[in-house]
């Protein structure tokens, strides 16, 4: 049993991204299997010229396969829980002969569990249909990220 809890925690290790001192933890389980991506995250504060009026979150990867979510303008520049439609993800792949599959969100939700030390740490899960046929559909459960955090502002 504690060789069992010494390879888990020493496979995670291995697989937490730290990079130029960021943090990159993302991933989730898709169909039985643990995908382990390296995740990045930016909060964007919006201004109308000098005022802040919301916040959104980005949060998503770079390589393949590839996930983005994004929260909707958040006007308490408090939210923690993001619920689909104000939280939305797209997930996309190319398979073994080259093609590529392309998932957009119908339900799902993102939660903020805490920001401490410039990390941004969260959980999610989405259900996502193929954007050329709506039958297929894929769940993305128990998705975590431990991200370092960007700090972004935009004048609108």
């Amino acid at each position: 049993m504690k060789s069992t809890g010494l390879f888990i925690l020493l496979f995670l290790l291995a697989s937490c991204e730290v990079e130029e001192n960021h943090v990159r933890i993302f991933y989730f389980r898709i169909d039985g299997e643990t995908v382990f991506l390296k995740g990045r995250a930016q909060l964007y504060t919006n201004y109308d010229v000098d005022t802040p009026f919301s916040t959104d979150y980005y949060i998503y990867n770079l390589e393949t396969p590839q996930l983005h979510i994004n929260t909707g303008l958040d006007s308490t520049m408090a939210a923690e829980y993001f619920d689909f439609p104000r939280v939305a993800a797209k997930y996309s792949f190319t398979d073994s002969l080259n093609r590529a599959w392309n998932y957009t969100s119908v339900e799902g939700n993102l939660e903020i569990t805490d920001v401490s030390e410039g990390v941004l740490f969260g959980d999610f899960e989405f259900v996502l249909i193929n954007n050329r046929v709506e039958t297929d559909t894929i769940r993305l459960t128990d998705g975590h990220f431990e991200i370092s955090l960007e700090n972004l502002q935009r004048v609108w």
